[in-house]
């Protein structure tokens, strides 16, 4: 029998609320909504099978905007760019708002794989100088940042991601702060792929502390990869991260079709809902791997963990004040 680790909160906060429902078809959003889904950790060559299930379940809703949380595997070159991500997640490139995994910087050089596909494809997404940071306009008074945490000699994880090259955390931090200078509101969708705050087996990624410290208060909603599984942290509970707007959430979804882990720390302070593998067998089951859908509306966003079995895991909402478009 597969054993599925769930946790949800009834309510969060006045602005936030959740509760774990069932198997139901994504709802029609109303007039003016913006459906986007989001997750990372798919395209791969030992079981790309599962990238293709959760990009045809992504595909079959017709979205807005998808969000690629990072990580084509294995190293994220041209050639696996090419057989892994093009007939997976690559069939909406022209909608998709990407963000680079560590992977992606095991490429020779780092990132020419993933700059190289972005750059024919949507050459904005790369960012200024190849920066890998830029800023959209999603519709209903929301504005993606989309954000790397990978820099050259940086960090303090333990694993490859902080040593190899990467962009500049000076520059991120000066374009996320000429954004946010430039806009009033909250409704601010930043994604990256390393989680500041992680219940996952690699940990919390400090490294990324500055650039969650601008974005505090000006976002209702951090997304990101990297772990293999899916969790969300309530952080007006999770230790050092003081949120300034209430309601405030972290959703990690890094289960688009590579393996996943059996690894949550069930004790993380802030852990409202998770999803994870207990064992070697049920990582074979469609059932650990999936997707998040949000509807995106005026001062609301509505989020719903998709797994492949058409089971809703997770749902909830968060509310901001709109920005106005750049």
């Amino acid at each position: 029998m597969l054993l599925v680790a769930i946790v949800a909160a009834v309510t969060v906060t006045a602005l936030a609320s959740s509760a774990a429902g069932g198997r139901a078809a994504p709802a029609r959003p109303s007039a003016g909504a913006v459906v986007v889904w989001a997750v990372g950790d798919g395209p791969n060559p030992k079981q790309n099978k599962r990238a293709k299930q959760v990009s045809d379940m992504i595909m079959a809703d017709h979205p807005s905007a998808v969000l690629y949380l990072g990580d084509v595997y294995e190293k994220g070159t041209k050639k696996e760019f090419k057989q892994y991500y093009k007939p997976t997640f690559g069939r909406f490139s022209s909608i998709t708002y990407p963000t680079p995994g560590n992977h992606e910087l095991e490429s020779s050089p780092p990132l020419s794989g993933y700059d190289g596909y972005w750059t024919k494809r949507r050459p904005a997404v790369v960012g200024p100088g190849a920066s890998n940071t830029y800023a959209a306009d999603l519709g209903a008074g929301w504005r993606a940042l989309g954000l790397t945490s990978s820099f050259p000699g940086e960090g303090t994880g333990p694993s490859e991601e902080d040593t190899k090259g990467g962009p500049n955390e000076a520059d991120e931090l000066k374009f996320i702060a000429g954004d946010l200078a430039a806009h009033t509101g909250t409704c601010y969708l930043p994604f990256w792929h390393r989680p500041r705050f992680s219940a996952g087996s690699h940990g919390d990624q400090v490294d990324m502390d500055p650039v969650y410290q601008l974005l505090n208060g000006r976002t209702p909603l951090l997304l990101n990869g990297h772990e293999h599984e899916f969790f969300r942290l309530d952080l007006s509970k999770v230790v050092g991260a003081n949120p300034k707007l209430p309601g405030a959430q972290e959703i990690v979804a890094g289960t688009a079709g590579v393996r996943v882990s059996k690894t949550i720390h069930t004790g993380y302070p802030g852990l409202v809902a998770y999803l994870v593998a207990p064992n070697k067998a049920a990582k074979k089951k469609k059932h650990y791997y999936g997707a998040l859908r949000l509807v995106l509306t005026s001062g609301q966003a509505t989020f719903e963990y998709r797994d492949l079995d058409g089971s809703i895991i997770d749902r909830g909402s968060v509310g901001c004040a709109p920005v106005a478009p750049g």
